[in-house]
């Protein structure tokens, strides 16, 4: 029994794993499209993002970046536009982000 028994854990352990799912049944419910008023501040059509812009940044916080991330790049048409990697710096600064929005912004502009 004992030769068994680890006959099938080591079976279990060299098993592969299974791909992580780029939806876990979440994505509907991730804001992406709460930056969506950030198009024109990214469209550098304004100096300075609108406080929706920055009140859609700031709802990404309430997910892990890294769903916020897996669900951007399995579903990039939920926004109507690419983010680059400047206007994401100064998203950041100008809506006062601090350092845990690099988390979500990495995704953004890779």
């Amino acid at each position: 029994c004992f030769v068994i028994s680890c006959f099938i854990v080591m079976t279990m352990a060299l098993a592969p794993a299974e791909p992580p799912s780029t939806d876990f049944g979440v994505c509907p419910k991730i804001p992406i499209e709460n930056i969506e008023p950030c198009k024109t501040f990214f469209a550098k059509k304004t100096h300075t993002p609108c406080k929706e812009c920055c009140d859609g940044a700031k709802s990404w916080f309430g997910a892990p970046s890294d769903v916020v991330c897996k669900c951007y790049k399995a579903y990039p048409q939920r926004l109507s536009f690419k983010p680059n990697k400047l206007g994401v710096y100064r998203l950041q600064k100008l809506c006062k982000l601090g350092p845990k929005f690099n988390e979500y912004a990495a995704c953004l502009i890779n």
